[in-house]
């Protein structure tokens, strides 16, 4: 009715980062436990890096028989592709982690245009879920759909299913985010930041107490009982 186009309202071009530059200080705030816990380095991507950089590639040198060999560094690959670039992020993700299963990677987009990329995401992350509106960041207001984040964690070595989707107390753990923040304003719970360094901790243990603590009910009630702390 304002002769205005309905795309100026369905920003498909652009990342969550170059609308709310201030988001990204909010993730280092809430990764910092578990980058303390793990001594892994945080990598924001770009596009031209979700090929290299985000498959772990930090450079490379000629062998001896003149053959061009990569170097390899885990880190925290934090995605933020735009809406329109979705689908072909989250491939990248996956095959990213089949080859580099000592990385964790943090995927964050608008919900937007999720016929492209929600239902490949689902499938492999270990977590996913959407961010409420908040009145200092993430308003309704200016930006319209919520923001969608999904963790994927390293493999487990020698631990069968070698995923953490699927396990008791990260299902429980999924369930607990979407219910907290469905009833309550989720600026006063730094939920978040525990759930990072409560999944840090499985790295530096034994594999029996990391099974223990995946498929045990009191881990989890462990685990929400932090989160209100």
């Amino acid at each position: 009715m304002k002769d205005v186009s309905m795309l100026n309202y369905v920003p498909l071009d652009t990342t969550c980062f170059q609308r709310l530059p201030l988001l990204k200080e909010k993730i280092k705030w809430f990764l910092a436990s578990y980058l303390k816990a793990t001594n892994l380095k945080e990598r924001y991507l770009v596009e031209l890096d979700w090929f290299n950089l985000g498959h772990d590639i930090v450079g490379g040198c000629l062998n001896e028989e003149n053959v061009w060999v990569p170097k390899y560094e885990s880190g925290i690959n934090i995605w933020c592709p735009a809406p329109a670039a979705g689908q072909h992020a989250v491939e990248q993700v996956r095959l990213a982690r089949l080859k580099r299963t000592c990385s964790a990677h943090l995927f964050i987009i608008p919900r937007i245009f999720t016929c492209l990329w929600r239902k490949q995401l689902y499938r492999c992350a270990d977590i996913v879920f959407d961010l409420p509106f908040d009145n200092c960041l993430w308003t309704k207001e200016n930006h319209h759909e919520p923001l969608t984040f999904a963790f994927l964690f390293p493999f487990v070595n020698n631990f069968k299913p070698w995923q953490l989707r699927g396990s008791f107390s990260f299902l429980g753990m999924g369930r607990v985010l979407r219910r907290l923040w469905d009833k309550i304003d989720f600026t006063t719970w730094d939920i978040l930041r525990k759930f990072c360094a409560w999944s840090g901790r499985l790295a530096s243990l034994p594999t029996s107490v990391v099974r223990q603590m995946l498929q045990s009910s009191k881990s989890f009630e462990l685990f929400c009982t932090e989160a209100r702390e």
